[in-house]
């Protein structure tokens, strides 16, 4: 049974980390919003994101994955969005 529990506590734990990965993106967009030319697909493209329930990296990769298939205004608004993400991060990070 305590391996049952193990496991449970873990997958509560990833489930959390995920949702947070999911919050940050929103939260981040949220910020850069004015920023933002393709506010519409950003906030699309942002919940996208965050529905997939991915890590940062993966979240990053996926924005970035985009930038390659989008125009220049589009390619700079994924841009502030990833410098958000990163500056978010940053500060969120525990201090060693």
């Amino acid at each position: 049974m305590g391996r049952r529990t193990d496991r449970r506590v873990g997958e509560q734990s990833e489930n959390h980390a995920l949702k947070e990965v999911a919050s940050l993106l929103r939260e981040c967009f949220e910020a850069c919003a004015p920023h933002i030319f393709n506010l519409d697909e950003m906030r699309n493209m942002v919940e996208s994101v965050a529905e997939k329930g991915c890590t940062l990296p993966e979240a990053i990769a996926l924005l970035e994955e985009r930038m390659q298939e989008a125009d220049a205004t589009l390619t700079t608004d994924i841009r502030i969005l990833l410098n958000e993400l990163q500056h978010a991060n940053l500060i969120r990070k525990p201090k060693a």
